[in-house]
């Protein structure tokens, strides 16, 4: 609009916009050619390749100081019942617009559908833990990359973010079974006790204490 307001060919430009362009949707934004190991990639799939080589480096872990500790017969139990009030406590407080996953069905939509909802994942949940089976259906993501904020290069592939977009369905069993674990990290005291992160009753205060 400044352009147009102070200049006559940016009058004209606003012009043709309107009369050639104006009625269509907006384009999408369009990643920039992609400079990686000492090569251009261009194309949708050579700019996935060099992204996804660059998030996720191929590295050979060294396991060599890690010492098995379990002892036969010192199984732990978790608690496989679920209950409906397990499932609305989740429910209720997750974000209702969070990105879904590649199935598509957004947060709200999982808090509107109520009762009939918690009754399906009440049984779904159940044999899950059961039959240890987590679907494979709720371990697959959608992979998307966004800009990091303020870089100066973005045909750089490191100033660009992965952010894995997984099923709302699954990510409800996923929190039940994170609590379960953490109960169980607590009643049978797995955790030692200068660890103040993710744990109930514990803040800042309990740190300094």
């Amino acid at each position: 609009v400044h352009e147009a307001a102070v200049s006559t060919e940016g009058i004209w430009k606003l012009a043709k916009w309107a009369r050639t362009k104006s009625h269509l949707p907006p384009e999408p934004a369009k990643m920039p050619d992609l400079q990686w190991q000492g090569s251009q990639h261009s194309t949708v799939n050579e700019k996935a390749n060099a992204l996804y080589e660059r998030f996720y480096p191929r590295t050979e872990a060294d396991l060599e100081d890690i010492t098995d500790s379990y002892e036969p017969g010192s199984e732990l139990i978790i608690k496989q019942s679920v209950t409906s009030k397990d499932i609305q406590a989740i429910v209720q407080k997750v974000k209702p617009d969070k990105c879904p996953g590649a199935d598509e069905i957004p947060n709200r939509f999982l808090q509107v559908m109520g009762e009939p909802l918690v009754q399906a994942l009440q049984a779904l949940i159940t044999a899950v833990f059961k039959y240890s089976y987590f679907p494979k259906k709720f371990r697959e993501a959608r992979t998307i990359v966004l800009r990091k904020p303020s870089k100066p290069d973005y045909s750089n592939p490191g100033a660009w973010r992965p952010i894995a977009l997984l099923s709302t369905l699954g990510k409800i069993i996923e929190t039940l079974a994170a609590r379960r674990l953490s109960d169980l990290a607590e009643r049978e005291n797995l955790l030692p006790d200068c660890q103040m992160g993710n744990r109930t009753s514990r803040s800042t205060e309990t740190a300094i204490e």
